[in-house]
């Protein structure tokens, strides 16, 4: 938590990508929950939901509070709140002292990885991450004792490195795609086989989600193939009887909805582990020539503004001809 609330990623990106935005939770605006009805993960109510919680303003909403909207309270969030983070470095710190995982004047090594050492997105996000929490636990019983290497010689073998605990962490690197199945994709995050992170194991971690009135129980994993169409045992909470519940895709109205709310509790509890701290959401950037006309100058998810097909020229040739001369052969796009 204190390296999650310590990193400025505002800051990090105006360093390692401009073009991207600091990401919030697991997955980006870009996620579709249901495809047949076009409904964004992010948009959801369950997803919102799950951003508040994870960055502790639920108790912050509402008539006469801080925030009067929920989306009010999530357009507020950076992530970054420094004097927190420094709270709770020295917190961890006398809780390694204390269970033996540390001695005092022992030096905390972090090894981050890197899948090359010749790309400027990792070579600046490296020295951005060095800098910012060396900065971060200044004044606190960390400083001096918290050090970073590098290596840069992963390749694709990044997940594997940190399996083996031969870096301990990684950025820039990750899965992508699914837009339209995060239900699939939450994998990733729960079965020991995807996993990056082999410290913890999804079947020992339960968690209770509340569907139509009734709270069942069961560990991640579990509710993981429950949600991807596994009839799976479900305890019921405050009662000694099970039920067998799946979440398949369905066009019911009340199975999709809670499917999803299936889904932002995975994410809830993935983002409680604190072994994956969202950073950032990778976008693109294109510079528009002069010459040409979109179909749609505003993104259609998920056809972009027409491509190719659509896309005509304002001038012929010669005509764009003269226009460069014009401009002294040279167009400035700034």
């Amino acid at each position: 938590m204190a390296m999650s609330l310590g990193m400025n990623r505002a800051e990090f990106l105006l360093a390692a990508d401009p073009v991207s935005q600091p990401a919030l939770a697991i997955y980006s605006s870009q996620i579709v929950a249901d495809p047949e009805n076009g409904i964004f993960y992010r948009n959801t109510d369950v997803a919102k939901q799950v951003v508040v919680d994870f960055w502790g303003l639920t108790d912050e909403i509402g008539e006469g509070k801080l925030y009067a909207t929920v989306d009010d309270a999530i357009d507020s969030i950076s992530g970054y709140n420094l004097e927190m983070a420094r709270e709770l470095f020295n917190k961890a710190y006398d809780e390694a002292i204390e269970k033996g995982m540390m001695k005092e004047g022992d030096e905390v090594q972090i090894i981050i990885g890197t899948p090359n050492l010749t790309s400027a997105f990792y070579n600046n996000g490296y020295d951005f991450i060095v800098n910012n929490y060396t900065e971060a636990v200044k004044g606190t019983k960390l400083e001096g004792k918290l050090t970073f290497t590098r290596d840069g010689t992963l390749g694709n073998g990044f997940s594997d490195a940190l399996k083996n605990n031969n870096v301990d962490m990684l950025f820039g690197v990750g899965w992508t795609g699914s837009t339209f199945d995060p239900y699939s994709l939450m994998e990733v995050f729960v079965n020991p086989s995807y996993q990056y992170d082999a410290s913890f194991d999804a079947t020992t971690y339960d968690i209770q989600i509340e569907l139509d009135g009734v709270t069942y129980e069961t560990n991640m994993y579990a509710w993981y193939e429950a949600m991807n169409g596994t009839p799976v045992t479900l305890k019921i909470v405050g009662s000694a009887e099970t039920a067998v519940k799946s979440f398949p895709y369905s066009t019911d109205a009340n199975e999709a909805a809670n499917r999803i709310k299936v889904l932002g509790a995975l994410e809830g509890a993935v983002l409680q582990l604190y072994d994956f701290i969202p950073l950032m959401g990778n976008y693109s950037a294109a510079l528009k020539s002069m010459q040409i006309q979109y179909y749609t100058e505003d993104q259609i998810f998920p056809m972009g503004r027409g491509g190719l097909r659509y896309m005509t020229y304002n001038n012929d040739d010669a005509a764009w001809d003269a226009y460069v001369q014009e401009q002294g052969g040279t167009l400035n796009y700034k």
